[in-house]
C-alpha cells in the first residue's frame, strides 16, 4: 500500500544510510581495544557484507587475541564477501596455534564451500591433535563435498574402522 507523499527511494536511501552508520559504529567498537563489547562487535560484523567490513575482518585475523581471530574467521565465513581474499586467509588460519581459530577456519571454509581448501582441511582433519578441530574439519569436508572430499572421508572412515577392529 502506498500513501500519498511517500517515496520508496527516500525510504531506501535512509535505510542504507542507517546501515552504513551501524557498520561504522560496529567497526569503531572492534578497533577500540578498551571496548567492553569488542568481541560482540566483531561477531556483529559478520552480519554485514560490505567490502569495508570484509577488509576489517581480514585485518582482525592478525589480532593478538585468539578469541578475536576465531570470531573474525567465523564472521568471514558468514559474510561470504571477497572469497578470493578470505579463503586464502582462512586456509592460513588452519595453522594457527590456537585451536578455536583452527576450528573456526574449518567451519568457515566449509560454509563457503571452498573446494580449493579441501587438501588443507584434509590435512587438518588427519593431523590435528584436538578432537574438536578434527570434528570441525570433518563437518567442513561434508559441507564442501565433491570427489576429493568424499574420497578422503571414505578412506579415513575405513582406516578408523580397521584401527578399531585391531584394538578390540
Amino acid at each position: 500500500m502506498k500513501f500519498r507523499g511517500q517515496r520508496p527511494e527516500k525510504d531506501l536511501f535512509w535505510k542504507r544510510i542507517s546501515q552504513i552508520a551501524l557498520e561504522s559504529y560496529t567497526m569503531h567498537e572492534v578497533f577500540n581495544m578498551d571496548s567492553t563489547v569488542r568481541l560482540a562487535a566483531v561477531e556483529n560484523l559478520g552480519k554485514f557484507s560490505s567490502p569495508a567490513v570484509n577488509e576489517a575482518l581480514l585485518d582482525l585475523m592478525d589480532d593478538q587475541d585468539a578469541n578475536i581471530r576465531a570470531v573474525a574467521a567465523i564472521s568471514l565465513g558468514r559474510t561470504g564477501v571477497n572469497q578470493e581474499r578470505s579463503v586464502p586467509r582462512l586456509i592460513q588460519a588452519l595453522e594457527d596455534k590456537d585451536r578455536l581459530v583452527r576450528e573456526a577456519a574449518c567451519l568457515s571454509l566449509g560454509h563457503l564451500k571452498s573446494t580449493e581448501a579441501v587438501p588443507y582441511i584434509i590435512n587438518r582433519w588427519r593431523n590435528d591433535f584436538i578432537s574438536h578441530v578434527r570434528e570441525a574439519a570433518h563437518v567442513a569436508l561434508k559441507n564442501i563435498g565433491g570427489e576429493e572430499a568424499n574420497k578422503a572421508i571414505h578412506m579415513t572412515e575405513v582406516l578408523t574402522n580397521e584401527i578399531r577392529a585391531l584394538t578390540k
